[in-house]
C-alpha cells in the first residue's frame, strides 16, 4: 500500500511540478486526491483478490510414526537421528528367535498335515477311511497354511523398513530395548513430496486455479525469489468439522476464520538447504486475472524479499 502511495506521487510530481503539464490548482488538486484515493484502494483490492500474497507459509511434508508390527527385543538399530535414508532401508531389526522357531514348527506340521491328507485320500478311496476323516484333515492343512502366513508375517517384520525416502527426526532406540505391536518408537519425515502451505485469505479462493503461478522466498535464504505453482487445495480444516454430542454448538467457540491453507510445490531449482519443514515463507500468488496488477505484485513481492537482508 506505502508503495503504491510513494508510485502516485512520483506520478503527480512529474505532472504537476516536473513537466508542469497540468496547474497545481485547488480543483486539480481535489481530482488529485480523489484519483489517488480510487487507485490506491483498486490496487489494493486487486492485490488482495487477484494476487493474494501470505506470510503464514511453511515447508511441510507428511510425518509419521514409526511402530513395529511385532514385538521383541531389539538387536541393532541401523540408523541415527535426522539420518536421510532411502526407501526400503531397514531402521532397526528385532530378535527372530521366536518368530524362526514358530515358522520352523509351522513348516514341520504343516508337511506332515499334507502327508497324512495324501495317505488319507487313498485310504478314502478304497473305503478304509472316512469321508469325514479326509475333510477334517483338509481343514487342519488350510489353518496350518494360515497360520505359516502369518507367521512368515511376523519374521519378515522383525526387520522394520523405512516407508519412503525420508529422515529420521526422532529416534532413541538402542539394541535390547523391548519394543511392543503398535507402539511408536520412531518420528519418520518423508522428503519426497515436500510442499509449501500457505494460509490465504478467503476472499481470494474463488480466483484461484490448480497451476497459478506464484512467487515465494525464505528468510533462511534472504534476497532470493523462486518461481512455484500450486499444486492442491485443502479441502477441509478443523474449525469446520462438527462432533457428534448433547449439547448444542455455542457461537462463542465457534472461530470466524478468514484464512485458508492452499498447497504450493516446492521450487524444482530450491537448493538442499530449503528440504526442511518448519521453514517460513513469503507467498504471493499470481492468479489468471492478476494482468497489470501482477506487475505491481512482483515488484512489491521483491522489494519485500530485499528487505530480509538487513532485518
Amino acid at each position: 500500500m506505502l508503495i503504491i502511495a510513494c508510485l502516485y506521487a512520483a506520478l503527480v510530481y512529474l505532472v504537476f511540478f516536473k513537466f508542469k503539464l497540468l496547474p497545481w490548482s485547488k480543483p486539480f488538486q481535489l481530482i488529485a486526491l480523489v484519483l489517488g484515493v480510487v487507485i490506491l484502494l483498486g490496487f489494493l483490492a486487486g492485490l488482495e483478490n487477484l494476487t493474494p500474497a501470505s506470510l503464514q507459509a511453511t515447508t511441510a511434508s507428511r510425518v509419521v510414526d514409526i511402530a513395529p508390527q511385532v514385538g521383541g527385543q531389539v538387536t541393532r538399530v541401523h540408523v541415527e537421528q535426522d539420518e536421510e535414508v532411502e526407501k526400503g532401508a531397514i531402521l532397526f531389526e528385532i530378535d527372530p528367535t521366536l518368530y524362526k522357531a514358530q515358522l520352523k514348527q509351522l513348516e514341520a506340521g504343516l508337511a506332515l498335515a499334507r502327508l497324512r491328507l495324501g495317505q488319507l485320500g487313498e485310504l478314502t478311496e478304497v473305503d478304509a477311511a472316512s469321508r469325514f476323516q479326509l475333510e477334517q484333515t483338509e481343514a487342519e492343512v488350510e489353518q496350518l497354511e494360515a497360520q505359516l502366513t502369518a507367521a512368515r508375517f511376523n519374521l519378515a517384520n522383525a526387520t522394520v523398513r523405512a516407508p519412503g525416502r525420508g529422515r529420521v527426526a526422532r529416534q532413541q532406540l538402542r539394541p535390547g530395548v523391548q519394543v511392543s505391536p503398535a507402539r511408536s518408537v520412531m518420528t519418520f519425515v518423508g522428503t519426497e513430496e515436500i510442499v509449501i502451505v500457505a494460509l490465504v485469505k478467503q476472499k481470494a479462493l474463488h480466483n484461484l486455479r490448480l497451476g497459478d503461478r506464484a512467487l515465494v522466498s525464505f528468510p533462511a535464504l534472504p534476497g532470493q525469489v523462486f518461481d512455484t505453482r500450486v499444486a492442491a487445495f485443502q479441502s477441509a480444516i478443523a474449525e469446520g468439522q462438527l462432533f457428534p454430542g448433547g449439547q448444542l454448538a455455542s457461537v462463542q467457540q465457534r472461530r470466524m476464520v478468514r484464512a485458508f491453507p492452499v498447497w504450493l510445490s516446492l521450487p524444482e531449482n530450491a537448493p538442499p538447504d530449503l528440504r526442511k519443514l518448519g521453514l517460513a515463507a513469503r507467498v504471493t500468488i499470481m492468479t489468471e486475472r492478476a494482468g497489470l496488477v501482477a506487475i505491481v505484485a512482483t515488484f512489491m513481492h521483491w522489494f519485500k524479499t530485499s528487505l530480509d537482508i538487513v532485518l
